[in-house]
């Protein structure tokens, strides 16, 4: 399958790893680092994971957030991520659904990502449906929502 599809069996960091360098240099977030297996590494570094199976993690490191991501992604742990946030959006939006406009792994990364670095941000870490409405902002603000300039199609 081609290499935007997050519906093939394993998804390749590596592919996508510009992508999120860039987008995490936008929140003073360096460097980006693969890992084989997230959860054994998060398990190895006494660090927990916010959901049970994650793509990426946020470590603080010195004074530093370093983003590790697991080099082989499985795509079922990307569409897993999407369906939760289908279920936690429609608690509160049941017209609109986000994750449909989060197709490709590039954008599911970073959806990711974002989702995770919300967990960092005064007034909205805690609260799953604020993480979730930030990490969509940011995700219209960077571009990889519709409208003038931006990346990809319009979602």
């Amino acid at each position: 399958m081609m290499k935007g599809s997050a519906k093939r069996s394993m998804v390749f960091a590596k592919d996508y790893r510009k992508t999120l360098r860039k987008v995490a240099r936008e929140f003073f977030v360096s460097p980006v680092r693969l890992v084989d297996d997230i959860a054994s590494w998060a398990k190895e570094k006494g660090i927990g994971l916010r959901e049970p199976a994650q793509p990426l993690r946020l470590s603080a490191e010195g004074k530093r957030l370093v983003l590790y991501v697991q080099e082989e992604i499985p795509g079922k742990m990307l569409e897993d991520m999407m369906q939760s946030l289908s279920v936690r959006w429609s608690l509160i939006d049941n017209v609109s659904d986000p994750a449909a406009s989060i197709a490709d792994a590039e954008k599911r990364l970073v959806y990711c990502f974002l989702k995770e670095y919300a967990g960092t941000v005064e007034g909205v870490a805690g609260d799953e449906h604020l993480e979730d409405n930030w990490a969509i902002r940011e995700m219209k603000k960077l571009g990889f929502f519709g409208g003038s300039g931006n990346k990809d199609k319009p979602g």
